[in-house]
């Protein structure tokens, strides 16, 4: 008998009402195919619609690049239950701002939605993302200490961007799949699951190996001496 119930119809494994299946997440040759298509769209513009499409794929390169939710980065809502009245509290959090992101000692700063109370986590900055970053703020005289949000772009904007960007490159695109991505990427390189959790800001590492159960293991055998 086994020990995980299987529902045949919906294809999926259910454990303490929870569901398993495969996460999405974008293939190498996706990703390359978004970031061309973002910078054939920043090199056929100018002006404002220029800064448009360089913000768009800042956004998209920090995504990838460090596995933030979409709210961690434009800003967000993380609620609280007071342990008293039981009431459910929420409070504003800015997004990223250029003051946390430093780049001198080449970190950034990341504050995590999901946890009890108010945390940061620190994690490195990519070379390619940090070159994204200085080219952004060259271009547009950022300060590197300024408080202001990076981004001032609505998450509804740039879900409507990602839904018309994969219409034309023929795959369903949305923020949270370069989440599901970047862990995918990181136990390919051979992170393990108890640091991805702590770079995905994950309350407990069974969350983050729902978000790897995609990876193919049947070769792995293969790896014994």
């Amino acid at each position: 008998m086994s020990l995980i119930p299987f529902d045949r119809k919906n294809k999926v494994m259910v454990a303490s009402n929870m569901q398993y299946r495969k996460i999405p997440h974008f293939s190498k040759e996706e990703i390359q195919m978004i970031f061309e298509y973002l910078t054939n769209k920043v090199n056929s513009t100018n002006g404002q619609m220029k800064r448009h499409y360089q913000t768009y794929y800042l956004l998209t390169k920090m995504l990838y690049r460090t596995g933030a939710r979409i709210e961690e980065i434009l800003g967000g809502y993380k609620t609280h239950r007071d342990p008293i009245t039981h009431k459910i509290e929420k409070q504003q959090v800015s997004g990223i701002r250029p003051k946390d992101i430093d780049l001198k000692h080449n970190s950034i700063y990341i504050v995590t939605l999901k946890h009890k109370k108010l945390e940061y986590r620190e994690l490195a900055i990519h070379n390619d993302l940090r070159d994204a970053l200085m080219s952004y703020y060259l271009d547009y005289n950022i300060s590197q200490d300024s408080t202001e949000p990076l981004f001032s772009i609505k998450r509804a904007a740039y879900d409507r961007f990602l839904k018309k960007m994969g219409k034309e490159l023929g795959f369903h695109i949305n923020a949270h799949k370069f989440r599901h991505t970047t862990a995918v990427r990181l136990s390919e390189a051979g992170v393990s699951i108890s640091r991805i959790q702590k770079i995905l800001g994950h309350s407990n590492a069974f969350i983050t190996s729902v978000y790897l159960q995609t990876l193919d293991y049947k070769d792995d055998i293969l790896k014994m001496e």
